[in-house]
């Protein structure tokens, strides 16, 4: 079970009418109730410029910086929520295509093949609880080129694109009591009345990777190790259509993108292995004909047909 910071129950007792930071000291967030396409969540912007965008990123980094500063001078009412089941060590690199074509699992926790990752949560009280996670980096701050999403969210073919637009992303299907945050890349999953009993939440979201372009390209990639990552978690709740954080983040062991390895096609592997043969018949031909016993020539053959 989760402890409490304090000994006394925090969700009654005028504990909340102190101000805390909405999820890690970022962008308010709104309510999660409506996840759909024409949602309020997702209006019409014009495409960023180059030099809008790196503007943009450059005042999020400078947001960021200060995260940790500010969280040590607050007295959470809960600790950090214990991770039971750390995800694994290697994740396999996924984008926002394999999210389209439904070839994208959950992030796996260690232990056997679809073991999920686990976290203890806190016994039920009179406010409804989330779990709030979002991808970091090792030094814990926001991941550049990582987006983590809801259980079966989906990306739209007809808006795919590789300018790393997340308006393609598709929450139709998703839970409408889970959340995905476009500006923060934060996950809010619910916490429901037989996890707090359990005190175990389940977690199940989906990773994949944004595109290169000129913010995140190789060199930034290597400089930043922007092939590690960390999870990190904490426990919010949702206050006048804003998420607050409720206890300090707590960050998983390092995941690692694993290289993929490009492998021949069956097509490709079947020709080979009928080329292989034929030159076997060839050489057989070749040592057993009376003919070319003693002529120590190479010899041209033709293995087209």
């Amino acid at each position: 079970m989760v402890k409490f910071v304090n000994n006394q129950e925090p969700w009654c007792n005028g504990i909340f009418n102190q101000s805390y930071p909405t999820t890690f000291g970022y962008e308010s967030q709104d309510s999660p109730l409506d996840l759909s396409k024409n949602s309020k969540h997702f209006p019409f912007q014009r495409p960023m410029s180059i030099d809008e965008s790196l503007t943009a990123a450059e005042d999020s980094c400078v947001k960021s910086h200060n995260i940790i500063d500010r969280q040590m001078a607050i007295n959470y009412p809960y600790e950090a929520p214990q991770i039971i089941t750390q995800p694994k060590s290697d994740w396999h690199y996924r984008s926002m295509k394999d999210l389209a074509k439904k070839h994208i699992p959950f992030l796996s926790g260690e232990g056997p093949q679809r073991t999920p990752i686990r976290i203890k949560v806190p016994e039920r009280c009179c406010r409804t609880m989330y779990l709030c996670i979002t991808v970091v980096t090792l030094d814990n701050q926001s991941h550049d080129s990582k987006v983590i999403v809801p259980p079966k969210t989906r990306a739209r073919q007809d808006q795919l694109s590789h300018d790393n637009n997340l308006r393609c992303l598709d929450f139709d299907e998703c839970n409408s009591t889970d959340y995905f945050d476009s500006i923060t890349k934060r996950v809010y999953l619910q916490i429901n009345p037989e996890e707090h009993k359990s005190h175990l939440k389940e977690v199940r979201i989906h990773m994949f990777n944004l595109y290169q372009n000129q913010m995140i390209t190789k060199d930034i990639i290597e400089a930043k190790h922007l092939d590690l990552c960390r999870l990190a978690f904490s426990l919010c709740i949702l206050e006048n259509d804003k998420y607050m954080c409720i206890s300090p983040p707590s960050f998983s062991s390092i995941i690692r993108e694993k290289k993929s390895i490009s492998r021949p096609r069956v097509s490709q592997a079947m020709n080979n292995q009928k080329n292989s043969y034929s030159q076997f018949l060839i050489d057989s031909l070749d040592y057993g004909s009376q003919d070319n016993k003693n002529d120590d020539s190479d010899h041209d053959f033709d293995c087209s047909q």
